[in-house]
């Protein structure tokens, strides 16, 4: 059965409305300014939080790729819709109280987000391929990070306000704005790698022959390990963003206590965070525009923001640590479209999601890692060693990730085949699209 074109579905708009308003509702983060407060007041460690951290990024790492795998199988917005619920349902188990309740909702987030990453972003790709607007992509993600940032400054500041009238107030509005995305994601058309491309339909194909049987999900979780193991350039990209995104996530869940201890009370730690996403929502709207620059030089453009960063946040200085700390994240907010960009013109339809499953699993199972040291380094010493360890260790391993991009990355000899040059990669089994043979960059 042929795929209807998205802009008979959606009435001629196109999937950019429904999707940046998506994108705006699930980042709705009332809890984002108070939930480490809120963990603290129930009598547990920033050792324990970490702990707690971390099984939420276990859940991520065990549901990451099956995640990924289901939603090329069976459709991606389901997927997307049943994180959604999950994810709501996270926050009445908060309130329940206890490391029983609390373990579980972290186990929901970790579930939650597990299915919405990868499978979203291939969701937006793929409708842009029906009708020929891949290269809208870069602008339309920047564009929905920019309003995913307006709605999380908007609502981590209420949400700020709201916990000293009541603690369980951010927790009840952001389970309902959460419910209020699945009906904004529902509006696209459904979308997976084998409906797409007409695999699993009775009957015969248009040649007359058999129609292909669709790849099981663990048939696509093998063929999407396979492909970014072997493809050069997807192995870099997934060892750089998974690097630069764990460091910047531990950074960012104890930031609230971070600024405490540097004499910045409540609301005023609400407010800095709110600031640093109207940042970041300023520099996704530009992020594009980087395409034309080439990955390596936002490889480059990113890693010294990060470090920069990282400095002015171990002087433990007032002032100068906010300005590390926006430093800090403005880097994901230049890398995110462009390297998402080249990432799915890079990858074959059918395993899209799952491909992108691995890059989330690599930065889940080093964030795992890295929460029940960071507590525990906090606990003993403070901010400074834990900033200070992470800016010694990620410098060495960007300036080698950095350099390795460059070659891998430089124009093919004549006569080569390109494809280090980021030659779409894709399934090289019975029933795998043809590889685009199509040299693409960023």
């Amino acid at each position: 059965m042929r795929t209807p074109r998205t802009g008979a579905v959606l009435g001629g708009r196109g999937p950019a409305l429904p999707f940046v308003a998506y994108m705006a509702l699930s980042n709705a983060q009332f809890t984002r300014g108070v939930f480490v407060l809120f963990l603290l007041r129930g009598n547990i460690s920033l050792a324990e939080v970490g702990l707690l951290e971390s099984l939420f990024h276990l859940t991520r790492v065990l549901c990451e790729v099956p995640a990924g795998s289901v939603a090329d199988r069976w459709g991606r917005r389901r997927t997307i819709q049943a994180g959604l619920i999950l994810s709501a349902a996270a926050m009445p188990a908060f309130l329940l109280g206890g490391m029983f309740w609390y373990a579980l909702a972290f186990v929901f987030q970790g579930a939650g987000w597990a299915a919405q990453r990868g499978a979203d972003t291939a969701l937006l790709y793929e409708l842009l391929e029906r009708t020929g607007g891949t290269d809208r992509y870069a602008r339309i993600l920047g564009r929905s990070h920019a309003a995913s940032y307006g709605t999380l400054a908007l609502t981590t500041a209420l949400g700020a306000m709201l916990y000293q009238r009541h603690v369980s107030l951010p927790f009840w509005l952001q389970a309902a704005v959460t419910l209020l995305a699945v009906g904004a994601i529902g509006v696209l058309p459904e979308s997976s790698g084998t409906a797409a491309s007409g695999a699993g339909s009775s009957g015969s194909g248009s040649s007359g022959e058999p129609a292909e049987r669709p790849m099981g999900v663990w048939r696509l979780a093998r063929a999407g390990a396979r492909l970014v193991v072997g493809h050069p350039v997807l192995r870099l990209f997934v060892a750089f963003v998974a690097l630069v995104e764990a460091g910047t996530t531990v950074v960012s869940i104890f930031s609230q206590s971070f600024f405490r201890t540097l004499g910045y009370g409540t609301a005023t730690t609400g407010l800095i965070l709110a600031l640093v996403t109207a940042f970041s929502a300023a520099a996704a709207l530009q992020s594009h525009r980087l395409v034309e620059r080439g990955p390596v030089r936002v490889l480059m453009a990113a890693s010294s923001l990060y470090l920069v960063g990282l400095a002015g946040m171990a002087s433990l200085q007032p002032q100068l640590a906010v300005v590390g700390y926006y430093l800090v994240f403005l880097n994901l907010d230049l890398l995110a479209p462009v390297l998402s960009a080249f990432f799915h013109r890079s990858v074959d339809e059918e395993v899209r999601a799952t491909a992108g499953s691995y890059l989330n699993l690599s930065t889940s199972v080093l964030t795992f890692a890295a929460f029940p040291l960071s507590g525990s380094l906090i606990d003993a010493g403070g901010y400074r060693p834990l900033l200070i360890i992470t800016a010694l260790v990620s410098l060495p391993l960007l300036v080698f990730l950095v350099g390795a991009a460059r070659r891998v990355l430089s124009p093919p000899e004549e006569g080569d085949s390109g494809e280090d040059a980021g030659e779409r990669a894709g399934p090289k089994g019975p029933g795998a699209a043809a590889p685009d043979t199509t040299t693409t960059g960023v």
